[in-house]
């Protein structure tokens, strides 16, 4: 901490009459953002200690630049380089936009990172729900239809509890259009529940091992996880996001979805 005053010091030796005093303010600033940090990490349970990293780089970046900045008022206008002092101030701002931007963003970066991600069995039970809940629909829809050709056309909507009157065509009940569509996203959500179940059956044994790390399948998510046992080179990263995949902190590992890719495309990928 002695050396970042010794930096706030410096950094505003040249734009503040009173240097020492405006270091100070912003050495105390600083370390009531990490008393903050701590904080909402012990709240959010997720160790600090990346975050404390992050903002000590940002505001050594900004001490960094500011120190190179001098304002006129204080070494005097006489042969006062002004562009390159606009200039050189400007980087500066920008340095401290981007702290300040951390600093107010950090609560939403933490629940961004410990929001529960919504796994595939998620998805299927939502999807089976509203599978029932459509074909309750269809079936209402082909009741209504079927008691207004019988002429039942008030009873038909009382009994549903629906107000009767006529559509944009000028006819009672559902047209055939609304069954067709309802029964076309039935079958696209049977159609996404069959082929977790089927990715999950062909692809559980798929993972492999290559030198210098391992695929897995993870059947929850029903992700391919790459782990590296070091940084892969600029040429595989480049593959690796053409085909989908991203580099997950989480994770530890770059990940994409299984469902549209074959193991042999990542085995190319990584030339095994």
């Amino acid at each position: 901490m002695n050396n970042l005053k010794e930096q706030a010091r410096r950094a505003f030796y040249f734009v503040s009459f009173d240097p020492d005093k405006r270091g100070d303010r912003f050495v105390a600033e600083f370390e009531g953002v990490n008393n903050h940090i701590k904080s909402l990490c012990n709240q959010y349970g997720v160790s600090p200690e990346r975050f404390l990293e992050k903002h000590y780089k940002l505001a050594t970046a900004y001490l960094g630049s500011e120190s190179r900045c001098a304002s006129g008022a204080v070494v005097g206008f006489s042969k006062f380089p002004v562009a390159r002092m606009e200039k050189r101030a400007n980087y500066a701002h920008g340095h401290l936009e981007r702290l300040v931007y951390f600093r107010e963003n950090i609560e939403k970066t933490l629940k961004k990172i410990t929001r529960r991600t919504e796994t595939q069995d998620d998805k299927k039970a939502r999807w089976i729900e509203k599978v029932e809940k459509l074909k309750a629909l269809q079936e209402m829809m082909k009741d209504v239809n079927s008691m207004v050709r019988k002429g039942k056309i008030e009873e038909a909507y009382a009994k549903y509890n629906l107000e009767c009157k006529r559509n944009f065509w000028g006819n009672y009940g559902f047209e055939s259009y609304e069954l067709r569509n309802n029964l076309a996203n039935i079958k696209r959500l049977e159609e996404q529940i069959k082929q977790i179940d089927n990715v999950r059956a062909n692809k559980a044994e798929s993972g492999f091992a290559f030198e210098g790390g391992n695929v897995e399948f993870d059947a929850e998510e029903i992700r391919y996880n790459i782990f590296f046992d070091e940084k892969p080179n600029e040429e595989t990263r480049a593959k690796l996001k053409s085909y989908g995949f991203k580099w997950s902190p989480r994770r530890g590992a770059w990940t994409r979805g299984a469902k549209t890719i074959r193991v042999e495309t990542i085995k190319s990928i990584l030339g095994v």
